[in-house]
């Protein structure tokens, strides 16, 4: 379960950097629904970084810079995103060395997998200090089965991983420690809670007599205990399993929250027993499920307009289109996104001459052009995409079919060629019967 929403997760942030414009079919209002597109960008921009954790958007082939990088990143290790951006080297760098074969190796194998990435780590930060963190990414995979984008997580576990260490040393040293934590932890043993700290009493409600004397399947959702047993059972038996995993927690009075586990097979009074260190996630729930709910909702916006739309990064690089686009250029590249625009709508390996997009970023006001492909007119309008900071991050790329409308110009031009024709006959005419009128005159008074 964990990993499907984690996934879920990443598909929603990997969209971190590609945003959609809300347009209008007709083209005289197209500022107006660009300021639209950039409230909305720096609403989508504003979910992710309140999402308590670095997100962060990379393209499949190495050594590349990440497409997306949020702010988080510089509480975690110190460097800005900007940083990050720059330099595609800097992930790997700030690895503590101790680590570094571990998570080369690891990212190696899930890129050739094309399998999601769930790694813990040590990481040195700007300014010298060992961070633990926890690194979690799954592919984006398109029709073909080929990795677009890698979208993920970083999190700070520092805390996290030093409690664990702590309470697997001594458990009375740090006992204050456990029963203050921010985390529920508790110890399960024969199916039973045999110790439970005070954060278990504060979000669940319960009482300490109630938590101690009602097996622990009752504090789970139905849907989630197979699960929760299986995962006791492997751990048990003694099988390492690194990964933490999502379920829902019941409080006493009937509701559920959404918590993150992790859990370490300990000894308690002798025995075989599982620790584990359960989160409160509602609140990040909520705030992903807020940006997904808006990524929907943007993308339908944007799939329901008939021009042919798509976004472009400052690369002239497609990051988002919608099923107009899709239908126009799939004949061409099955693979759109991430692909350079010239290369998808024309066919081409390098950009060509008088390219809208170039005046665009030149002058940062809308840049166009008509077109003739595949023997369809099209008008080709591109809008710049600024950032409330005045920093240009793309463009709005806007193909509008108008062969109907040369049809119909040519049409009206052949009808006034041909209207003014037979005036000219007519005039013609009119002139030759004056003149057989005077000839006639003439013919009389000679007779």
């Amino acid at each position: 379960m964990k990993n499907d929403r984690d996934s879920r997760n990443a598909e929603e942030l990997e969209k971190s950097k590609a945003t959609i414009r809300r347009l209008k079919k007709s083209p005289c209002r197209m500022r107006t629904h660009g300021k639209s597109l950039n409230d909305k960008l720096e609403s989508y921009r504003h979910l992710s970084e309140n999402i308590p954790c670095a997100a962060y958007s990379v393209l499949p082939q190495k050594n590349t810079p990440p497409l997306f990088v949020s702010s988080k990143i510089e509480e975690i290790t110190g460097y800005p995103a900007d940083a990050f951006l720059k330099d595609p080297y800097l992930k790997m760098k700030i690895v503590h060395p101790n680590d570094r074969d571990r998570v080369r190796q690891a990212l190696e194998d899930t890129r050739e997998n094309k399998g999601p990435l769930d790694i813990e780590y040590r990481i040195l930060t700007k300014d010298g200090r060992e961070r633990w963190v926890r690194d979690k990414d799954s592919p984006v995979l398109n029709r073909a089965g080929e990795t677009t984008r890698i979208n993920g997580f970083m999190e700070d576990i520092t805390a996290r991983v030093s409690m664990e260490e702590a309470l697997i040393k001594s458990e009375e040293r740090y006992r204050d420690l456990v029963e203050n934590a921010g985390d529920i932890i508790i110890v399960l043993q024969d199916e039973r809670i045999k110790y439970f700290n005070r954060k278990a009493i504060e979000l669940t409600g319960y009482t300490r007599d109630e938590i101690s004397f009602t097996p622990f399947e009752k504090f789970v959702h139905p849907d989630d205990m197979k699960q929760i047993v299986r995962r006791y059972n492997q751990r048990i038996s003694g099988k390492n399993l690194d990964e933490r995993f999502q379920f829902r927690l019941r409080k006493n009075n009937g509701s559920y929250l959404w918590a993150e586990v992790g859990s370490k097979l300990i000894e308690w009074e002798g025995r075989p027993a599982i620790l584990d260190f359960i989160t409160d996630i509602s609140g990040r729930k909520e705030a992903l499920d807020a940006l997904h709910r808006s990524e929907q909702q943007l993308q339908s916006t944007f799939d329901s307009i008939k021009e042919s739309v798509c976004l472009l990064d400052t690369e002239n690089r497609i990051i988002k289109h919608n099923r107009a686009m899709g239908r126009l250029c799939g004949k061409r590249n099955e693979v759109i996104e991430n692909r350079y625009c010239y290369e998808v709508v024309h066919g081409l390996n390098r950009r060509f001459e008088d390219c809208p997009f170039e005046e665009m970023v030149r002058t940062r006001h809308r840049a166009g052009t008509t077109m003739d492909l595949d023997g369809r007119w099209y008008e080709v309008s591109i809008d710049p995409i600024i950032t409330a900071d005045n920093e240009l991050i793309g463009g709005v790329h806007i193909m509008r079919d108008i062969t109907q409308k040369k049809l119909d110009e040519k049409q009206r031009s052949d009808m006034e060629q041909r209207s003014r024709q037979t005036r000219k006959f007519e005039s013609l005419g009119v002139m030759a019967g004056g003149i057989a009128h005077d000839f006639n005159n003439l013919l009389t008074a000679v007779l």
